[in-house]
């Protein structure tokens, strides 16, 4: 009686995990759209994206207050405020560490493609990047393959992975989308995986 109990817990256990996951990557394609509908909407009559690096570009979106709330791992620190100096960080769904640094722990980073060209060779449509670090092997390699699916929808341009949380992928993965085998070998075991996404500045 116990063994069968043990296995329909278990088997609940497993299923709620399950959901779970499937509901964390569907919350992260959500703030990823509307990360770049925000994006492009602020930048809709210019004719590039500023050309920043990572910190710069990320808190110059902070004030703008262009990440979805729930990113926000501060959400009562006034966006004005979000300055190199005293930034403000924002959150994926797999951050685990309740802290984070400019673009470090478990965040979301933002950075326009000039700066970043090595991250997408040959990738001069390209307008911003958007870098998620920080994430397990199974959500780099499920997030990924999502992408896949919504590659042209949401304007995607290219993407690389660095196993090692490095501010540069390890693998510039330019142009067509990736084939999930490519995916699957680029994810690591461990939690330290880098996901970039190079986005046009419109769809």
């Amino acid at each position: 009686m116990l063994g069968v109990a043990g296995i329909l817990v278990g088997g609940i256990w497993v299923a709620a995990s399950g959901a779970y996951e499937a509901h964390r990557v569907n919350q992260t394609i959500d703030q990823i759209r509307q990360i770049a509908e925000n994006i492009r909407g602020r930048y809709s009559v210019a004719p590039t994206i500023p050309q920043q690096d990572f910190t710069t570009f990320t808190q110059t979106v902070a004030a703008a207050d262009l990440f979805p709330a729930e990113t926000k791992l501060n959400p009562g620190v006034d966006p004005a405020t979000c300055v190199a100096a005293t930034p403000c960080y924002f959150t994926h769904p797999w951050n685990s560490n309740g802290g984070g640094s400019t673009c470090g722990g478990g965040t979301y980073c933002v950075g326009s493609i000039a700066n970043l060209l090595v991250v997408m060779q040959n990738n001069t449509n390209s307008a911003f990047v958007l870098l998620l670090r920080n994430l397990p092997q199974g959500a780099c390699i499920k997030l990924a393959s999502r992408f896949i699916d919504i590659w042209d929808d949401i304007g995607i341009s290219g993407i690389g992975f660095n196993n090692g949380d490095a501010a540069i992928p390890g693998t510039p993965l330019p142009g067509a989308p990736p084939t999930v085998a490519t995916i699957t070998a680029n994810c690591a075991a461990g939690n330290a995986n880098s996901l970039y996404l190079a986005l046009r500045q419109s769809p």
